[in-house]
């Protein structure tokens, strides 16, 4: 895994006494869901060798991938560790001396996690860009990361001169 619980609860909003499991399968979905894309899986498998993490390595994991990580698993954690799956279904379990968010407060506390970690994930993909190979060769532009608008038209934030299109025909199609 690309991090362990202690660092997740060390650098993230995740509390000490939280769920090591659920922790523990967020940190590896994260790293699925939206690691894998962003890195492709040769940098990723590369990154995973912790001897690998020196130099540009140790930079590049330490100021872009793990925080990108953490704000990921916080916002996923958000929801995951107060909901439980069981034999009767699912729900979110409470504690006596802890009061719930609302559903607004809810929703405006993930809305906010979830841009924390958007903005770790395209400065992440922005400085992998810009090195364009150099120090990490192991890299290779993916188009499909880079979210479309409506119209089809990839957003030109990576400073290439020519929009690119996806190739569906409905705009729709896109998300």
């Amino acid at each position: 895994m690309i991090t362990t619980v202690e660092v997740i609860k060390e650098y993230g909003l995740t509390q000490q006494g939280a769920d090591t499991k659920t922790i523990s399968i967020q940190i590896q979905r994260c790293q699925d869901i939206y690691l894998r894309p962003a890195l492709g899986i040769e940098l990723l498998n590369y990154i995973l060798v912790e001897a690998n993490r020196t130099g540009n390595y140790e930079t590049l994991y330490d100021t872009y991938i793990l925080p990108c990580v953490v704000a990921y698993v916080d916002y996923r954690c958000a929801v995951f560790l107060t909901t439980k799956i069981t034999n009767k279904g699912a729900g979110t379990t409470t504690d006596q001396n802890f009061n719930a968010n609302n559903d607004a407060e809810n929703t405006e506390f993930l809305s906010s996690l979830k841009a924390d970690a958007d903005f770790y994930k395209n400065e992440l993909v922005k400085y992998l860009r810009d090195d364009n190979g150099t120090m990490f060769p192991q890299y290779t532009v993916v188009d499909d990361l880079m979210p479309k608008d409506r119209t089809g038209i990839v957003p030109n934030w990576y400073g290439s001169t020519t929009p690119r299109f996806n190739n569906r025909t409905n705009c729709y199609e896109c998300e």
